[in-house]
């Protein structure tokens, strides 16, 4: 064998070993054992129960009104599958609003269900009677000055020839001024 020959032979063998180990890292993954079985007779814990529902919030805004205004309820609940606000709201989501306009002071439940049980809460709206108007004004005078003057001023009357105001006169007088004062 000619030294060239050996030395070409020395070169793929040293490249077919560094292919091989290249091949052989690449391929290789370290494998994690499997956990161990269970020890005979233990039995695993059962898992946690499913959270109960938990009404956070549940306000009436304002809590009084008078007849014909409205209030708003709001409300915020987690972990429920089935939220209901009774007196007709009916089925709603976990959060929000919804304005009411009662017509006498009532209650309303907000009911939240799931798989851990159910929550309950309640607020009422209070309603109340508005006051009543107030009174008309009293009538006020709706005559003229001139028709005053013409219907409540009497006339007074003089002996002849003479300018002295008579006793029967003098009543007159004393309620035409008193006619005439306001005016």
């Amino acid at each position: 064998m000619s030294r060239s020959f050996q030395f070409r032979l020395l070169q793929f063998s040293a490249l077919m070993l560094m292919f091989a180990l290249l091949f052989s890292a690449s391929g290789c993954k370290k494998k994690t054992p499997p956990p161990p079985p269970p020890p005979q007779g233990v039995t695993p814990p059962p898992p946690p129960p499913p959270s109960k529902p938990v009404i956070n919030s549940f306000t009436a805004e304002p809590t009084s009104i008078e007849q014909n205004q409205s209030a708003t309820l709001r409300w915020s609940v987690s972990n429920a599958t089935d939220i209901n606000i009774d007196q007709g709201v009916g089925a709603v989501q976990s959060e929000g609003t919804h304005a009411v306009q009662p017509n006498a002071t009532t209650t309303y439940t907000l009911s939240a269900r799931g798989p851990g049980g159910t929550d309950s809460r309640s607020v009422t709206v209070e309603v109340t009677t508005p006051p009543p108007p107030p009174p008309p004004p009293a009538p006020t005078n709706t005559r003229s000055s001139a028709q005053t003057i013409n219907e409540d001023v009497k006339d007074i009357y003089f002996d002849y020839n003479k300018n002295d105001i008579r006793g029967d006169a003098q009543a007159t007088l004393q309620t035409d001024a008193d006619v005439l004062k306001p005016c």
